[in-house]
């Protein structure tokens, strides 16, 4: 109203009356920029996302004042995008900068990881009890998509030569791990882990990535970091809004599968930030020796613990253990030393990993390939050897690693694809299994086992008739006495056909 009555007297606006003016401002090639207006509902007490037209970047846009979200894709990799939450206030124009992630443009790699834009947040500095209501600005990092699950740790487990007839955390039960990781089970969050264990897990997971050439430190969150993930810019409570809502989150009882709740995620694409376990942060510098703090919240608690868990901090000793405390991996962009290669002791290595998998000491191979991979990082056959291993063991999580790494080495090895393709279908992501053999089959469209497998993906999404023109072309491509005809038979008499 102020604003009216000056413009009507023909006075310019001072900069606290004017309209918010934004202007994004891209690095890395041609991008473009969708925008959503974030309405909060004060009867359901959630946003509600509103549809904008497309966002002109580079130059001042005038916007009424509220929260936003825009989606910045570029142009090579226009299926990866990037959230840029943000809050336009009235004042002098505001310049957002949107740098470009460095994994933006990887393919498959770390699908797990969303990138958190640098900006402002409401935290504080970790105290115990203090509410997280603080503005804090925080620079740009990668949260884990999900807290960290059954089959990453079985993946690190078994690298650590762990015999798979032993036990994995599981919140208030320890489920046997003595077969394949299902589905249900691999998607569970680890708890009852105490902090040594985590940092010997992000260890391993560093030696990892190292191997891999992806150019991540990884760590632990402080409480700023983690509030950032979940409330971006504003002073929501909750991912989705200030109130909180049952049905949100999973339901109360045994630990859900990942994204079990489907509101429970954040602007940033971050999930299971309150409807799972509670996760370790980094330890504060003020904190007393020995005490790790934690925040986040659980479908199990009671309301007024899961507000402090997501606005506050809590403190345990360095050996404690929860049902419903695990960990979720941070991480950094940084810098990869000089590669060093020993091509003759790779390929020696990589030999005896062979020799050893075909005496089914899955163990053994992955161990060798893994002494392969180091002499060489650059040598796909290496890497192909120690996924088919894993798999073997049902270590999905750990086969999907590799093959995509041996993608990433060349784009068209078949059996990179193939092996994406496996892992992700005993892990329960059949979409994401169903791509990976529509890049294998184009490849090399003549490998009838591949149609046959294909197949299965298809019907698990209900694709009944995709399925059934699989498996007619499986039959015409694999000769009469093929040992999975009797399968393919199995999979047309459940189809109906």
């Amino acid at each position: 109203e102020a604003a009216e009555r000056v413009t009507r007297a023909g006075l310019a606006l001072p900069p606290e009356l004017a309209a918010p003016r934004v202007r994004l401002e891209v690095a890395g090639g041609s991008a473009k920029a969708s925008l959503q207006r974030l309405a909060l509902d004060p009867a359901e007490g959630r946003y509600v996302a509103q549809e904008l037209e497309g966002l002109t970047l580079g130059a001042p846009v005038a916007l009424p004042p509220g929260r936003y979200l825009a989606q910045v894709a570029w142009g090579d990799a226009p299926s990866r995008r990037v959230p840029v939450p943000f809050v336009a206030r009235r004042g002098p124009p505001q310049a957002l900068a949107v740098p470009r992630p460095a994994l933006l443009a990887r393919r498959w790699g770390w699908a797990e990881f969303a990138y958190v834009h640098p900006g402002r947040t409401y935290g504080g500095n970790g105290g115990d009890s203090q509410v997280l209501d603080v503005p804090v600005e925080v620079a740009g990092f990668y949260a884990g998509r999900t807290e960290v699950l059954l089959e990453g740790w079985y993946a690190y487990r078994c690298a650590l030569g762990w015999p798979p007839a032993a036990q994995v955390p599981t919140g208030n039960k320890r489920a046997r791990a003595d077969g394949p990781l299902s589905p249900g089970l691999g998607r569970l969050p680890v708890a009852r882990v105490s902090a040594d264990e985590v940092g010997r897990y992000l260890g391993w997971l560093r030696a990892e990535l190292l191997r891999a050439r992806v150019p991540l430190l990884l760590g632990l969150p402080t409480a700023e970091m983690y509030a950032r993930a979940l409330r971006g810019p504003f002073r929501w409570l909750f991912p989705w809004g200030e109130a909180f809502d049952a049905s949100f989150v999973a339901p109360e009882g045994a630990l859900s599968p990942a994204r079990s709740g489907p509101q429970d995620r954040s602007v940033f694409g971050v999930y299971d930030l309150v409807s799972s376990v509670a996760e370790f942060n980094k330890p504060a510098s003020h904190l007393p020796v020995g005490t790790f703090s934690y925040t986040g919240g659980s479908f199990r608690e009671t309301w007024s613990n899961i507000v402090f868990s997501v606005t506050g901090v809590g403190l345990a000793p360095r050996d404690y253990r929860h049902d419903l405390l695990g960990f979720r991996v941070y991480a950094l962009e940084g810098v990869l030393p000089e590669l060093e290669r020993d091509p003759a002791r790779c390929a020696a290595r990589r030999a005896e990993a062979l020799r050893l998998a075909g005496l089914t000491d899955y163990l053994g191979a992955i161990r060798e390939a893994t002494a392969a991979i180091d002499a060489d990082p650059l040598d796909l056959e290496a890497w192909l050897i120690r996924g088919t291993a894993r798999l073997r063991l049902s270590d999905n999580w750990g086969a999907n690693f590799d093959g995509c790494r041996a993608v990433e080495l060349d784009p068209e090895s078949v059996d990179g694809w193939s092996l994406i393709a496996l892992a992700e279908d005993q892990r329960g992501l059949h979409a994401s299994s169903l791509e990976a053999w529509d890049r294998a089959l184009a490849l090399r469209p003549r490998m009838a086992d591949s149609y046959r497998m294909r197949a299965h993906v298809k019907a698990a999404l209900d694709d009944r008739a995709g399925a059934l023109e699989d498996l007619d072309q499986y039959e015409r491509l694999a000769p009469a006495q093929h040992p999975m005809r009797d399968d393919a038979d199995r999979l047309r008499a459940e189809l109906g056909d």
